[in-house]
């Protein structure tokens, strides 16, 4: 079974995110923050990472470096209510690892299951 970590310091999107996840048949572990969701994963792999972008652009450039240098190999699929203010911005998250995709809030059940089922390894 895929393990999918949820990280949204938001109670209520994180709540939903898992009962979907859990509906939808994966093994879901949750996490308010970046950090706590590290160091979890450490303990408890996860096969893909669902994060809620934070607010400052610095902060989540590092944590996703941060992230992603532990686990190369494990996708990230970054959700936004904001759309980025540009494209270098874009290129700095993407330049980091091919496997962040981006997902726009609201978004649909179905969307996100098609995403999940797209950027996990196949």
């Amino acid at each position: 079974m895929e393990r999918v970590l949820v990280i949204d310091d938001d109670n209520l999107v994180r709540d939903s995110l898992t009962l979907t996840l859990e509906w939808a048949g994966y093994d879901v572990s949750e996490a308010t923050n970046t950090q706590e969701g590290l160091s979890f994963h450490r303990e408890n792999p996860a096969t893909i990472v669902v994060a809620n972008e934070i607010n400052s652009n610095e902060d989540r450039l590092e944590q996703i470096r941060a992230f992603h240098s532990h686990s190369p190999t494990v996708p990230i699929i970054a959700i936004s209510g904001t759309v980025p203010s540009s494209d270098q911005e874009t290129d700095r998250l993407n330049s980091i690892s091919t496997s962040i995709v981006h997902l726009q809030k609201p978004f649909t059940v179905d969307e996100l299951l098609a995403t999940i089922q797209t950027a996990l390894p196949h």
